[in-house]
């Protein structure tokens, strides 16, 4: 529920605050594209959507015969995503029980953390099962250290939760369910106004943010602009990239 509400308060902003740049999306659309490698006739899925600013930018550069699935359990997202894709009101868990060799290839961005820790492997057992022969899995997720200009107590909160979704974890998981499994990493320099950035921590962005009060988010914020007090941040988004093919 606390979740929900995030990402029902953050809806109307979403696309704004992870867009970060039109060079960023056109990045990250090339990372799944080159992973999923879908045909034309592709069935597809995006599960943990949100406004779905992936799916439609990926639909787009593949030409897709089919609208993807965009599955996202909160209300006030699915209200922003574009008519080019099709709705899914259900949960990763909810769509990990569905009929099996559904799709073609589907995608979990940043959004596994929300699955509870003793559900995952279920969870990720019955996504896989949900691909047709020669289908692709991708999860993105972090590693363990990221570099964003965030406060120390942030910090340590997102190696916590990274440290319960290691990337060499994930892939072994995957491996064991008997996909073709490789792990990559790869990292995209995101530069922008330092006021903007400061804005995107202020609206808790990252889902992980929401766990601060107001307060302490507002401490957390002084030690930002003490840490940075330039114009312009910059830093390195790194990612890793677990894809498994049945």
């Amino acid at each position: 529920m606390e979740h929900a509400a995030h990402y029902d308060a953050l809806a109307g902003t979403f696309t704004d605050h992870w867009a970060y740049s039109r060079a960023f999306v056109a990045w990250m659309t090339t990372a799944l594209l080159d992973r999923l490698q879908p045909h034309a006739d592709a069935a597809l899925a995006d599960v943990g959507s949100g406004p779905g600013l992936y799916a439609a930018a990926l639909a787009e550069r593949a030409q897709l015969a089919h609208p993807i699935d965009c599955v996202e359990p909160s209300p006030a997202m699915r209200a922003e995503l574009p008519t080019t894709v099709t709705p899914v009101a259900a949960t990763a868990e909810h769509i990990a029980t569905g009929p099996e060799a559904t799709y073609d290839g589907l995608w979990v961005k940043e959004a596994l953390h929300h699955v509870p820790h003793d559900e995952r492997p279920a969870v990720l057992a019955g996504l896989f099962r949900r691909l047709r022969p020669g289908g692709r899995m991708l999860l993105v997720t972090w590693p363990r250290r990221v570099e964003h200009p965030l406060f120390p107590a942030a910090h340590e909160h997102l190696a916590r939760v990274a440290d319960r979704l290691p990337p060499g974890n994930l892939a072994d998981e995957l491996d064991q369910l008997g996909g073709q499994v490789t792990l990559t990493y790869d990292s995209f320099l995101v530069t922008m106004p330092t006021e903007r950035w400061i804005d995107m921590v202020r609206a808790r962005y990252l889902s992980l943010l929401a766990r601060f009060t107001d307060d302490e988010l507002a401490e957390g914020i002084a030690h930002i602009r003490r840490d940075h007090p330039e114009t312009t941040v910059a830093f390195r988004d790194r990612y890793a990239f677990i894809t498994a093919r049945r």
